[in-house]
């Protein structure tokens, strides 16, 4: 019921088509969705980040298409200048690589990987690329790395920028994830 010119920034329309749980009870749920289609209708602009919400507010909540504005997210064009990256450029990286992503307290079998890198190398050229320093730290995994003469087949990256990781995965041969519940990243295409 505010009457001043209000402008509305929308990130997301999850709150707005799936509200939340307390809000799922039959009064409180049509109650929310009508006061907030009511406040969307009274705003006086509409800011969101990209054209499908735009278009998902038009049809679905019947708001006048003026009314909203797009604005470019700040990290869209971080993507799109590294999406031309190549990662096995980067790290002069001679094939195929696979990814191992795991903290330190996850490396229970990170000899035994090192030894299967070993016997796929006899047969074909791939390298493993690990993830964070924290593993890059451990002098006997260095060590046993340089006791199978895999050290020009494994790769430390140290900290990946934020604006990189997802090139990491998305041009991974295969993705290692060692723990039982460990987070999946979100590869974006």
């Amino acid at each position: 019921f505010y009457k001043w010119k209000t402008i509305h920034i929308i990130t997301t329309l999850e709150n707005i088509f799936y509200p939340d749980i307390e809000k799922t009870r039959f009064v409180n749920k049509y109650l929310y969705l009508f006061i907030l289609k009511k406040n969307l209708r009274s705003d006086q602009e509409i800011v969101v980040f990209n054209k499908q919400i735009k278009q998902d507010l038009n049809e679905k909540s019947n708001i006048i298409e003026d009314k909203i504005k797009i604005i470019p997210a700040f990290f869209n064009s971080s993507f799109e200048e590294t999406a031309k990256l190549e990662i096995k450029n980067k790290h002069t990286i001679p094939g195929n690589y696979i990814l191992y992503d795991a903290w330190i307290w996850n490396n229970k079998n990170i000899i035994r990987l090192l030894q299967v890198v070993k016997e796929i190398n006899n047969t074909e050229s791939i390298s493993l690329v690990i993830l964070w320093n924290q593993i890059s730290n451990q002098l006997d995994i260095r060590q046993q790395i340089l006791d199978l003469w895999i050290n020009n087949k494994v790769i430390f990256v140290w900290n990946p920028l934020n604006n990189e990781l997802w090139l990491y995965y998305k041009q991974a041969l295969a993705v290692i994830f060692p723990g039982f519940y460990y987070w999946f990243p979100l590869v974006m295409s």
